[in-house]
């Protein structure tokens, strides 16, 4: 139960590593003045490896001592397609939040970027960070089925 927590607690932090990179950077650099830090990355890679790798690993601690079902060849390959499916769908989300939110959410396609001021920017942004962060999460679960079922 306590490894549940911390890797839940892990997963969370790595949420807001990817969500609010900014808010990190200036916690992890406080004795620097706000003028001398460098700027966030935008593109935060470990957290979405740690994300899923963490997922995977939830996964496998909440899944101990159930029974495990094995898969046929037809449901392995559909299993496999469809963590692969989720992933990269995952990381689209990370890594291209706004051009995400624009693919599943139907009324923002007629939206032109350059129309939306900087709060709508930033609530997009997060918005599909976190949709991607799920989308690895189900990856991840998935993952795990796969591996423990051959």
């Amino acid at each position: 139960m306590f490894l549940i927590l911390i890797f839940s607690g892990l997963i969370l932090l790595m949420a807001v590593l990817l969500v609010a990179p900014s808010v990190v950077n200036d916690i992890m650099r406080s004795r620097i003045g706000p003028r001398s830090r460098p700027a966030p990355s935008k593109y935060p890679h470990f957290a979405v490896i740690m994300i899923f790798v963490l997922g995977c690993a939830l996964f496998y601690l909440v899944g101990q001592g159930r029974a495990v079902r094995h898969f046929d060849h037809f449901e392995f390959l559909a299993n496999c397609v469809a963590a692969l499916f989720l992933a990269v769908v995952g990381i689209f989300g990370c890594y291209f939040p706004i051009q995400f939110m624009k693919v599943f959410v139907v009324r923002l396609r007629r939206v032109p970027a350059a129309s939306l001021d900087d709060r709508a920017r930033k609530i997009m942004e997060a918005s599909g960070k976190i949709f991607g962060a799920l989308f690895l999460l189900g990856a991840s679960f998935v993952t795990h089925l796969v591996v423990t079922s051959s």
